[in-house]
């Protein structure tokens, strides 16, 4: 007699013979006991989970010689027949062989003839998403309303790819994937059964290669008993299947925090060399990250990491010294590599980079411990100049301020960004936020303390005001601020701004603003530097700081606006 494999030997004959779908079995038994089974059912679901095995038992139910009941008895000609694939009323269609308009056809001009010796005649449509839509078509009217002897099952792994038409005449069950814990707990009652040692740590490992599917497990179950005999070894069945066990993919992490980037390559080169497909080795790896990430927010939760209660304690302590931000990153840079391989890059040298990487990502820093930095650095640096500030320069009266006419070469002010507020140094007045055009009237506002001051609280105005507006006025200086007259320069080679800035609407807009921040009625005056230097862009302005170069190559970064 031909050797049965396990996936078929211990496929489900009833109801309560599936794992992992108790919601899918109960409602199809009840359906049967109230006497409301429908003409067409749809089953949704990944690889493996029971899908033809549901319709195979719910086809026995109804077509039962004790039927229709929730509890086929597997003994009568219908139950067997049916069990084996054999029985001519229950007609098991390859969707993906027979997807065209004729087989459809087929099936229209059959549907008539009653069943020959069962109660229905059942249609079965294995991976009905491959039918074509000229098929899908010729099958809706036959779908909707069959003759009453006659029901459809259909079942996919891509329900997404079927018409609405089709899902809106089905009754659509949602298949899951198989929770680790129950494939353990099934594959060590098979083991029981085929009397094979079962040591909970091989289970485990198969478990989660199978990815949530019971036919993948136990046919690795079969490929391990035919490698290992009745005793399955640990290390054999790592090198069989090229796992990782949660040990090792722990100790890889600890090499990860531990910044070893020699121990990761040459554990990723023993790897390869057992067998390990790089891309399985990727997602191993960043599934693990996963489940410590899980760990860290939810503690040792065995549902949530679908681990048995020890393995999920040992998951937590293996993240223990490692911050969020960081496995975050980690996880990023697995995903990105198994992306690249996707693409068609070469595995080795995609792996290989990808460790090296994750070997420094220990001085990655956070947004918030970066503000920080940059603060104390700029606090730092207006202490260091405040000491060896040089004596004001001659004061220009503006309104009813009176400011220096330029800064000092020694003190530059950094520049500031519109869609931020300056930081007031010591001594100064607070910047006020941008003023919207819907706000509520307010008070009049102090005038600012100095020129720059003045400059910079009109560009953050101008800018949110209109982006475009903020982009030619920038290109400008103020020159003069004196009796109420404001004076803007323009270099020649920023002729097109001024000529925007120059616009009556703009320069209203623009007149309007200073105003406001000087308290007072303003004659706005817009001119052409001639024969000067050209202004430098506020990208420039701002390379040109000290403080700014220095915190630019410390963290490698640039000037974005």
């Amino acid at each position: 007699m031909a050797y049965l494999v396990l996936a078929r030997k211990y496929r489900p004959g009833t109801f309560e013979g599936f794992v992992g779908q108790d919601v899918i079995a109960e409602t199809l038994k009840n359906a049967i006991k109230l006497n409301r089974v429908g003409h067409a059912y749809l089953f949704c679901g990944p690889r493996g989970v029971g899908k033809t095995s549901m319709a195979r038992v719910f086809a026995k139910a109804l077509n039962c010689a004790k039927g229709p009941t929730a509890d086929p008895c597997d003994k009568c000609e219908q139950c067997k027949a049916i069990a084996a694939g054999e029985d001519v009323d229950v007609i098991e269609i390859d969707g993906a062989s027979n997807r065209k308009i004729e087989e459809v056809r087929d099936i229209r001009r059959n549907v008539r003839y009653a069943p020959s010796h069962s109660r229905f005649k059942i249609y079965y449509i294995d991976e009905v998403h491959m039918l074509t839509t000229e098929a899908f078509n010729a099958l809706l009217k036959t779908l909707e309303e069959p003759p009453p002897h006659v029901k459809f099952i259909f079942a996919t792994t891509a329900a997404a790819k079927l018409p609405e038409t089709i899902l809106s005449r089905v009754q659509r069950f949602d298949f899951r994937r198989i929770s680790n814990v129950d494939i353990v707990k099934k594959l060590t009652e098979i083991c029981k059964a085929e009397k094979l040692a079962a040591p909970a740590d091989v289970m485990a490992l198969v478990a989660r290669r199978a990815r949530g599917s019971m036919r993948d497990a136990l046919s690795l179950l079969d490929q391990i008993i035919s490698f290992c005999g009745g005793e399955p070894d640990r290390d054999a069945v790592t090198g069989l299947l090229g796992a990782l066990g949660d040990d090792e993919m722990a100790r890889l992490l600890k090499m990860i925090q531990e910044k070893d980037a020699a121990g990761l390559l040459k554990t990723a080169s023993k790897l390869l060399v057992r067998g390990m497909d790089v891309g399985e080795l990727l997602d191993e790896l960043a599934g693990y990250v996963r489940d410590v990430l899980v760990g860290q927010s939810c503690g040792a939760d065995a549902d949530l990491l679908d681990r048995a209660p020890e393995g999920a304690a040992a998951i937590v302590a293996a993240g223990k010294g490692l911050s969020a931000d960081r496995l975050l990153y980690v996880a990023e840079i697995l995903n990105g590599a198994r992306r690249r391989i996707r693409e068609g890059q070469d595995d080795r040298i995609v792996l290989e980079m990808a460790l090296v990487k994750l070997a420094q990502s220990d001085g990655l820093a956070s947004v918030g411990e970066l503000i920080e930095k940059l603060a104390a650095l700029e606090e730092g640096a207006e202490k260091s100049a405040a000491p060896s500030r040089p004596p004001p320069a001659p004061a220009t009266q503006y309104g009813n301020v009176t400011a220096p006419a330029s800064r000092p070469a020694g003190n530059p002010r950094r520049p500031v960004t519109p869609a931020s507020r300056p930081m007031a140094s010591e001594g100064e007045p607070d910047s006020d936020p941008a003023v919207r055009e819907d706000a509520p009237a307010a008070a009049p506002r102090p005038a600012p303390a100095d020129a720059a001051e003045l400059w910079r609280r009109f560009l953050a105005e101008v800018h949110a005001k209109s982006s475009w507006l903020y982009a030619q006025a920038a290109s400008g200086r103020l020159q003069r601020v004196k009796d109420g007259e404001v004076v803007i320069a323009f270099p020649p080679d920023r002729a097109s701004a001024r000529e925007e800035a120059e616009k009556p609407e703009h320069r209203r807009e623009l007149q309007n603003i200073l105003a406001r921040m000087l308290n007072q009625p303003v004659t706005l005056k817009i001119v052409t530097v001639q024969g000067g230097p050209a202004l430098k862009s506020p990208t420039e302005a701002a390379m040109s700081d000290g403080m700014i170069q220095e915190v630019v190559q410390k963290f490698d970064g640039q000037i974005v606006s």
